[in-house]
């Protein structure tokens, strides 16, 4: 058995939806953004109770 696990990418580390999963025209939930963003967004909001994605989701 094995896991993958990815700890603290790189900065610049784009995390976005797979085109298999947002290709049928309905779009992406989450808009993209990098692990730098998520870095300062998930330290800044003062552990809110909101989870830290939300705050990338498309409007």
């Amino acid at each position: 058995m094995s896991v993958a696990s990815f700890l603290c990418p790189h900065d610049t580390a784009l995390i976005t939806s797979p085109e298999a999963l947002t290709g049928d025209g309905t779009g992406a939930i989450y808009r993209d953004f990098t692990y730098a963003e998520y870095y300062k967004k998930f330290w800044s909001r003062d552990l809110d109770q909101e989870h830290c994605l939300e705050l990338f989701k498309n409007k």
